[in-house]
């Protein structure tokens, strides 16, 4: 049966691969899906790589699904199937599936090579006490990394929310709690691609008294996003090995030993498995 792609941004895409490669319309109301096109031919036959691209590419953007019984192979493609039940009157004869296995296992290893990625503590932006916010940074980072927030002394507003995105588009927060002492620099756990902007709920007391957002310990690596890693495998700086100081497998972040300059090259390496199986009739 018919393989359709759906697109669930408001943007046309373009397929990234296919003979010849798609444009998919957008949709009228992301995330519900736009019209579907049937990709049956441009995608049949192609290469392992070709499938394993439409795949990373369709996490957020597109949405496959077969129309009824599969009529090939497109491991490791993440394609919906229809609901289980009898077999339609086109299904292969003699009780023989077009497919063996609707399900798939891929081991991949991921390399990103990260150059010269400003020192921590670059300054992002900064907000004062006084400001509720929401206010726009000056920069972003260079590469997805954490974050951090540095209050100075008698800081008299509240808690710090910097909000912006993750590697994948998806909207985040993080929120930068005031310690009990100052001045203080808190670090942060989620990793940002781009920043938004800075909010202080709580503001209070008289300007100018500025906390300042900006750039912290631990780089973020850009693999398949929305599964954990398995390990990371090997870390090295201007082609020197060396060991993370700090790794944390569902959020792909890491953090070198040797500190980022401005001027350090960063190759990393990391394991990554995953798979899954349906039942066939």
């Amino acid at each position: 049966m018919a393989l359709i792609c759906y697109n669930i941004t408001g943007a046309p895409v373009i397929l990234a691969a296919g003979n010849p490669p798609r444009t998919i319309p957008p949709s009228p109301a992301p995330p519900a899906r736009g019209p579907g096109v049937n990709v049956t031919s441009e995608l049949n036959g192609l290469a392992f790589p070709d499938y394993f691209a439409l795949e990373l590419q369709r996490f957020g953007t597109l949405v496959y699904e077969w129309s009824g019984d599969p009529e090939f192979v497109v491991v490791p493609l993440n394609v919906f199937g229809v609901v289980p039940g009898p077999h339609a009157p086109t299904h292969v004869t003699a009780g023989t599936d077009a497919l063996s296995i609707d399900g798939y296992g891929l081991n991949q290893v991921w390399k990103e090579t990260i150059i010269a990625p400003e020192a921590e503590g670059t300054l992002l932006g900064s907000i004062d006490q006084s400001d509720a916010g929401p206010v726009a940074v000056v920069i972003q980072p260079g590469h997805p990394r954490t974050l951090r927030v540095s209050f100075p002394a008698a800081w008299a507003g509240g808690d710090i929310t910097v909000n912006g995105f993750d590697s994948a588009g998806g909207i985040i927060s993080d929120l930068f709690v005031v310690p009990g002492a100052l001045p203080a620099t808190v670090g942060g756990s989620t990793a940002f691609s781009t920043v938004s902007n800075i909010e202080n709920p709580g503001a209070g007391g008289a300007p100018i008294n500025l906390a300042t957002v900006e750039t912290g310990p631990a780089f973020q690596l850009g693999a398949n996003f929305y599964l954990p890693l398995s390990t990371f495998t090997k870390l090295s700086v201007d082609s020197v090995d060396e060991a993370f100081t700090f790794v944390d497998l569902s959020r792909h972040t890491w953090i070198p030993t040797t500190p980022p300059n401005g001027s350090r090259i960063y190759e990393v390496w990391a394991y990554q498995s995953f798979g899954h199986s349906h039942t066939i009739s």
